[in-house]
């Protein structure tokens, strides 16, 4: 019997999706499914980045609750200097993201990087950032950057963006179960209780 697929659309620049990593990977442990993993981030596919407009206000609200969640699940974060009006490059290490998957060490590299970005505040455009991650992860650096820099790699970054669009992924996260979007890290244990029953009935 061939399992249920759960799609998990997700961005290294959105510190929800930080946040809210654990959440996620509770939906992984349910046997009886696929999680596929979609880092998305258009400039790691080539594709033009969307210019985004804040509504008046909206900027300082979200940084606003990203602290006051952080501060509730004892979560360690930290901005970069003009976010969110202006965010960190993610392209490379969403690529990296496809490697990691290859390597079956997607799970680590997620928390790892993440933590780097939103933790420690490095800075993912710099060349040192994935030379320290992928020390960290224990993996050969040459073999890893080279896979990153590829158009192969650079072409399943756009495929994943393309595949957003067609879903209908506006933002994320965004989990899709059977055809149905569960967005925001306020529906992801919607999502999961829904995908339990699901599996139940």
């Amino acid at each position: 019997m061939s399992k249920e697929i759960v799609e998990i659309y997700y961005d290294f620049s959105d510190p929800y999706c930080y946040l809210f990593l654990d959440a996620i990977y509770k939906i992984e442990e349910i046997k009886e499914i696929d999680c596929i993993w979609q880092p998305l981030n258009p400039k790691a596919g080539g594709i033009p980045q969307p210019v985004f407009n804040f509504l008046e206000g909206e900027d300082s609200y979200i940084k606003e609750e990203v602290l006051r969640i952080s501060k509730e699940q004892k979560i360690e974060i930290t901005f970069p200097a003009e976010w969110p009006s202006e965010e960190f490059d993610v392209s490379r290490v969403t690529r990296g993201a496809f490697i990691a998957y290859d390597m079956g060490i997607l799970k680590e590299y997620n928390f790892r990087a993440s933590y780097r970005i939103w933790g420690l505040g490095e800075d993912p455009a710099k060349d040192n950032f994935l030379i320290e991650l992928a020390e960290d992860l224990d993996v050969d650096l040459g073999e890893f950057l080279t896979k990153v820099a590829a158009v192969d790699t650079r072409e399943r970054a756009k495929g994943v963006c393309l595949r957003a669009k067609k879903f209908g992924v506006f933002k994320v996260p965004t989990i899709i179960f059977k055809n149905q979007r569960y967005y925001g890290y306020w529906n992801i244990p919607v999502a999961l209780e829904h995908i339990k029953k699901s599996i139940s009935d």
